[in-house]
């Protein structure tokens, strides 16, 4: 099942439909918004940067095919979308308490939290609310 970024739907008010006749997005599972990272790898990377020493460890574990330099991009992108991503979660799931000494990837748990029986945490966001992961 593969959907292209692109997708916008017309709310018809053509034919005595009730529509608003505006187009609006639709942002599909995984797929990023004007990416060719998808939102399953774009979390693997996030996942791996959250116990890494460094930036460009996370980059070299994760093994996205993407370059450094748009690792650190999408890191700088997570990091201003957080805000945004934490009170969304909240709309669905109260954020999990920290249990342990390690230091915390709050976020990330707190998608666990949210969407415990997906597959891909950050797909199920994108369904759920209708925004991009990070954009």
């Amino acid at each position: 099942r593969h959907r292209h970024p692109g997708t916008a739907f017309f709310c018809s008010n053509r034919y005595s439909n009730i529509g608003c006749g505006r187009t609006f997005p639709v942002y599909w599972d995984d797929i990023l918004p004007h990416a060719s990272l998808r939102s399953a790898q774009l979390l693997a990377l996030i996942r791996v940067l959250a116990s890494a020493v460094t930036p460009h460890a996370a980059w070299v574990a994760a093994g996205v095919e993407i370059s450094l330099t748009g690792a650190y991009r999408w890191f700088e992108k997570w990091q201003r979308a957080t805000h945004i991503i934490r009170t969304r979660l909240c709309q669905t799931s109260d954020p999990p308490a920290k249990t342990d000494g390690i230091p915390d990837p709050h976020t990330l748990r707190h998608f666990d939290a949210a969407f415990p029986a997906c597959t891909c945490a950050g797909a199920a966001f994108q369904n759920r609310f209708q925004i991009p992961l990070c954009g």
